[in-house]
């Protein structure tokens, strides 16, 4: 404002809100200049504003730091205007969805200049509050009424800069239209990246366009718009398993809330061969601890990083791991796990599934995703039974390793026919 001094003060404290010795520097920068000043005294230092146009601007202000106190920085905004009388307008719809909270935005600006961090006061069924500007100069009143129409009046408190201004407006609040979501794709697929749809239609059976959706599941939550027809789409990645899907539209100023949710099961995918291209997305569960699978454990990542030093590729960790196993540890006939990871290290010997909770916790310590896998095997002694072995991804290929007979090696498996085996599942960990 005209007759203001203009300036810009900064503030510098150490981490005991006390002020360094003087004379620090801090950089200042506005509108693409930078201005260097020290502190005083009391850490502060002063900027008087070069000639501006009207406007907000964006204020850097920067200690470089030195051998006592480390780099500090911040920013702030500064507005520049020609009048302390504001102008006052309405920014938002004036009718309300009963429940929705939808805000009454009332603009405060001062000759085309938003003001910042002022005080709104609104009136309206008796009741008064306070509300502060944002950045673009908008108050912001969530309007929670019964239906009817109202009068709302809001003033701006009058302060140093800005002189008090006051303005009404009409507004209506009014019932919201009921909506339903429905399930629209089957309950059964097979695992890999799929599409699911759901359809948000209003109690006349018409679709609600420009809506977002939420999906949950497995604990990760996904969101889509609605299109034209109502229809939202998901694609998700999903192993086998059973899953409930849960969506949920939140509603909106026009529209009520809805949810369904949806119990589908995903299949195992029939594959050939016993490497596979890899297709999930998100790998995080194959790179995590379980029950028996202590990945990091301190006595595998020393292991580990003895076998892995000064090796490079996922190949080169992979087969070093793979063959530590294969070449150290005996084969035991047993059901389930009886040591897990650790304790099959300990003891030197397993059946399939120790054998592969501890390659799983050693690949997944040196960085490689790694995943179970189940099947029934016919032997070369021509029995069959249930086994339990290793895919680790390499590159983009979930490459087996069975380390329970000296034949087999990364990538390839000779003590059992895999032209023949029966798939029954791949997981992150094994609950047998």
């Amino acid at each position: 404002m005209k007759g203001d001094k203009k300036t810009i003060k900064v503030k510098l404290l150490n981490g005991l809100g006390y002020a360094p010795q003087k004379g620090k520097i801090i950089k200042i920068k506005i509108n693409g200049k930078s201005y260097y000043k020290q502190t005083n005294s009391k850490g502060v230092a002063t900027l008087k504003l070069p000639s501006l146009k009207k406007g907000v601007y964006t204020v850097k202000y920067k200690f470089a730091g030195n051998t006592r106190y480390k780099p500090s920085s911040a920013t702030n905004r500064v507005a520049i205007y020609t009048t302390k009388n504001p102008t006052l307008s309405v920014k938002s719809t004036t009718t309300f969805g009963q429940g929705a909270g939808t805000p009454l935005k009332v603009a405060v600006v001062a000759g085309g200049v938003p003001l910042e961090k002022r005080t709104v006061k609104f009136m309206v069924n008796n009741h008064t509050y306070a509300k502060t500007t944002d950045k673009n100069g908008l108050a912001s009143l969530p309007i929670n009424l019964e239906i009817g129409n109202y009068t709302v009046h809001y003033t701006v408190v009058k302060d140093s800069k800005v002189n008090s201004k006051s303005g009404s407006v009409a507004i209506k609040v009014k019932e919201r239209t009921a909506t339903t979501l429905t399930w629209k794709s089957a309950d059964t697929f097979t695992e890999g990246s799929k599409t699911f749809k759901v359809l948000l239609v209003d109690d006349n059976n018409k679709a609600v366009t420009c809506q977002k959706v939420k999906l949950t599941v497995n604990s990760k939550t996904y969101s889509a718009t609605t299109a034209s027809n109502g229809y939202a789409s998901f694609k998700i990645s999903l192993s086998h398993g059973t899953y409930t899907m849960n969506v949920k539209y939140a509603g909106s100023n026009d529209y009520l809330a809805s949810s369904t949710s949806k119990s589908i099961t995903v299949n195992v995918k029939s594959v050939k061969g016993i490497n596979e291209v890899n297709t999930i997305s998100d790998l995080s569960a194959y790179l995590k601890s379980s029950k028996n699978c202590q990945v990091g454990n301190s006595k595998i990542k020393k292991l580990v990083d003895s076998l892995t030093k000064g090796l490079t590729t996922q190949t080169q960790k992979a087969t070093a791991i793979f063959n530590y196993v294969r070449d150290t540890l005996s084969y035991s006939f047993y059901y389930n796990t009886k040591y897990g990871a650790v304790g099959t290290l300990d003891a030197k010997r397993g059946n399939c599934v120790d054998h592969t909770h501890l390659l799983v916790a050693m690949f997944r310590t040196a960085g490689l995703a790694t995943r179970y896998v189940h099947g029934d095997c016919t032997f070369s002694s021509g029995s069959n039974y249930g086994h339990v072995w290793a895919q680790v991804l390499i590159g983009n290929t979930w490459t087996i390793a069975d380390a329970t007979s000296s034949r087999n090696s990364i990538g390839k498996v000779l003590n059992w026919n895999t032209k023949t085996y029966s798939l029954n599942g791949r997981y992150a960990s094994l609950s047998f």
